[in-house]
């Protein structure tokens, strides 16, 4: 009688809205039908630094096959894939109305990043879902990781001007809904040291913008000496350590872009070739780290091996690069000369 009552409480807590929930919107895998109506013409040629939100439609259709629709806010986001000469298509930030998403699917979002093929062409579409993974890799190691969920979107431009077109996408968990889930707050400290960040969870990251190629990243310094790049920092209640989370991975070699490109400091010539740029930490912190993609190594090549839409040639590239990882940490002259010897 007290194994069943534990086994019921084990089931019903994760649902009651504590630290560890995943909101619904990010606890399926299946891709959500989604339809966009905006000014997608006015939204690409935006070069505020400060965008304005514009009026936009947004429509889903739910589990019970019922179609929602909200009035939204959507601007474009980002800086690189904002440029014209790198994309023709910016990301999109999309800002939901309280009243309108209440117990629906979207029920307590309010701002959200939307991943969209940078150009047009199979392609980037396929860029689309391998970035998608890269998060989902992280999910794998981590609970302090960035849920994701893959959309099929319709984009149509407002007045009815133009084609429809449908294209993957995803959308990336709020980053305080994130900390919440592992019973954290999101913490913004205009500069951090190094040792003022969790060992294991600094490692892990270090190891893991390492395994997936990425060299555009930093824990400590970010755009006008604040911090992060392109990770984000969370932590107790006024206390330390903080614990990175990264995101933004279209620089990465797992991916291979066509404007990716290596950090100059990794003294890389292209971002297929893998540069550590972790922190130097005791043997037995690395090893944990590295036990980690280990013990999780089927469920990541599965990840690749049974996602829909990933086409055979991307598949085939990303097992050779995963492969190259996995010999080098088994190797001990390569896990010496490449991460080892390497960290900083």
């Amino acid at each position: 009688m007290r194994r069943a009552l534990l086994a019921l409480l084990l089931f019903v807590l994760p649902l009651t809205g504590t630290a560890g929930e995943v909101k619904p919107l990010f606890a399926s895998d299946e891709p959500l039908q989604v339809t966009i109506e905006a000014p997608l013409r006015g939204l690409a040629r935006d070069t505020d630094p400060a965008p304005e939100y514009r009026p936009a439609k947004f429509s889903f259709v739910d589990a019970a096959g019922v179609q929602q629709s909200f009035d939204i806010g959507i601007r474009p986001r980002g800086k690189n894939r904002r440029k014209k000469e790198v994309c023709d298509h910016p990301p999109l930030r999309l800002n939901f109305r309280g009243g309108q998403v209440k117990d629906t699917l979207f029920d307590n979002q309010d701002k959200l990043k939307l991943v969209v093929r940078c150009r047009r062409g199979a392609s980037f579409e396929q860029y689309v879902l391998q970035e998608y993974l890269v998060y989902r890799l992280y999910n794998l190691l981590t609970e302090h990781s960035f849920r994701v969920r893959l959309l099929d979107v319709t984009f149509i431009e407002s007045g009815g001007k133009g084609k429809p077109r449908t294209s993957p996408a995803f959308i990336i968990e709020d980053r305080r809904h994130m900390a919440k889930r592992g019973g954290y707050k999101y913490r913004t400290p205009e500069s951090i040291q190094r040792f003022e960040l969790d060992e294991s969870s600094s490692t892990l990251l270090g190891v893991f913008q390492y395994f997936i190629g990425n060299t555009d990243w930093s824990m400590l310094s970010g755009p006008d000496d604040h911090c992060c790049h392109n990770s984000v920092l969370i932590a107790e209640k006024n206390k330390e350590p903080y614990i990175p989370v990264p995101y933004d991975f279209d620089y990465s070699g797992i991916i291979d872009t066509p404007y990716a490109v290596p950090a100059k400091s990794a003294k890389v010539k292209t971002v297929r070739q893998r540069a550590y740029r972790g922190f130097c930490k005791p043997q037995p912190v690395l090893d944990k780290a590295l036990d980690r993609f280990r013990e999780q190594k089927q469920a990541i090549y599965d990840l690749y091996n049974n996602q829909p839409g990933l086409s055979s040639g991307t598949l085939k590239k990303t097992i050779r690069y995963l492969d190259e990882f996995y010999a080098t940490i088994d190797e001990p002259k390569k896990l010496e000369k490449y991460i080892v010897g390497r960290c900083r």
